[in-house]
């Protein structure tokens, strides 16, 4: 298995569930902007659910992402951690 792990970490803000999904688009770190995102694959997206006291470790299993990247001819182009809910003061921490 393959898994994200972070080590908890808290915040004041509203904790919110993500997404970790496959980039398949070219993008630069230096100009990428919400104007121009690279595209997404939601092909074995990962949803991790917002953690419940803001301090408890998060893991998640990446299996499935990892595959792709494996079977994919174009390698990888990095992953997207996005909200399931994008609101003003929500936050991933």
């Amino acid at each position: 298995m393959a898994a994200l792990e972070n080590g908890g970490n808290a915040s004041r803000y509203a904790q919110s569930s993500t997404y970790l999904r496959r980039v398949t688009g070219a993008w630069n770190g230096y100009s990428i902007t919400w104007n121009n995102v690279p595209g997404i694959t939601t092909n074995n997206r990962v949803s991790i659910p917002a953690l419940s006291d803001g301090y408890s470790p998060m893991s998640a299993d990446v299996t499935g992402l990892v595959k792709d990247i494996l079977n994919s001819e174009e390698g990888t182009k990095g992953f997207e951690m996005r909200l399931q809910t994008e609101q003003k003061h929500r936050s991933v921490r």
